[in-house]
């Protein structure tokens, strides 16, 4: 969102000198609504998949000792190292 900020911030200090340019020009909080309402959902989206993240790395620390017995310690087998690898590297 800073680079659709700033861009306002440019439009506005270009209407300022050429006042002119109004006239034929929408102001950019019109022009970049598409934008805006994209990046607020990218947003939006960004923040539930962290939190579904946040909940599976809870959710693993919880169980995987009861996993790992029941795996018979072979949980590597059975999950790919990849996702154990990226699901235990913030814990």
């Amino acid at each position: 969102m800073d680079i659709l900020d700033q861009e306002a911030t440019e439009d506005e200090s270009l209407l300022s000198r050429q006042p002119h340019l109004a006239q034929s020009r929408q102001p950019s909080h019109i022009a970049n609504q598409s934008l805006i309402s994209m990046a607020n959902q990218y947003e939006s989206t960004i923040k539930m998949a962290s939190a579904s993240d946040a909940t599976v790395r809870t959710k693993w620390a919880e169980w995987k000792s009861r996993i790992e017995i029941l795996a018979g310690g072979e949980v590597s087998h059975i999950l790919s190292w990849n996702v154990i690898k990226l699901m235990t590297r913030n814990t």
